[in-house]
């Protein structure tokens, strides 16, 4: 089931809290055979600076309230290894894991 619009928005919020100074959007990849998951973006107007991505899976969503999850976001410093690796994109998953997707 899609998360909520609230859920999103307070994800969102994170990013934008940790990565300032960038646009922040969200964007559903439903694939049917894989997880589905909530792409997070964060990127600046020039295409040289660096874009942070976060897939969040559907099922973490319907397991944990928003506020959870980015609470383990920051306990599991997401933000600190996206601003060290931005060419890595990661996943939360509903174990309340992140792993290099």
């Amino acid at each position: 089931m899609k998360p909520k619009q609230e859920s999103l928005s307070s994800i969102e919020q994170w990013m934008r809290d940790h990565f300032p100074d960038t646009h922040v959007d969200s964007h559903h990849i439903e694939s049917g055979s894989v997880e589905d998951v909530v792409l997070f973006r964060a990127h600046a107007d020039h295409a040289s600076d660096p874009t942070y991505e976060l897939l969040i899976s559907y099922e973490a969503f319907e397991d944990y309230r928003s506020d959870d999850i980015a609470r383990d976001l920051d306990r599991l410093k997401v933000a600190e290894v996206l601003r060290k690796r931005p060419e890595q994109r990661l996943m939360y998953d509903r174990h309340r894991r992140v792993g290099q997707a």
